[in-house]
């Protein structure tokens, strides 16, 4: 996805058209209540794998991302 998003944001750049790419990793929902994939994943509560994202959370993140106010950002992934 990292490649793909580079490249189509090269081919586009001309045209203002801005690509990025959101990857979330693992995302707490009302389904997982009870459920052990953080110590399947081998999360012990410490670092960086240690807190899951939450749906609104991304949501805000790609409502920026799509905003003037990231109109200078393309080709990340977040």
């Amino acid at each position: 996805m990292v490649g793909l998003t580079k490249s189509t944001a090269i081919e586009y750049a001309q045209d203002g058209i801005r690509v990025n790419c959101v990857n979330p990793g693992y995302v707490a929902t009302p389904n997982d209540q009870g459920d052990d994939r953080g110590a399947r994943r081998g999360n012990t509560g410490e670092g960086a794998d240690a807190a899951h994202g939450v749906p609104n959370e991304i949501a805000e993140a790609v409502a920026w991302m799509c905003s003037d106010k990231a109109s200078f950002m393309t080709a990340h992934r977040t």
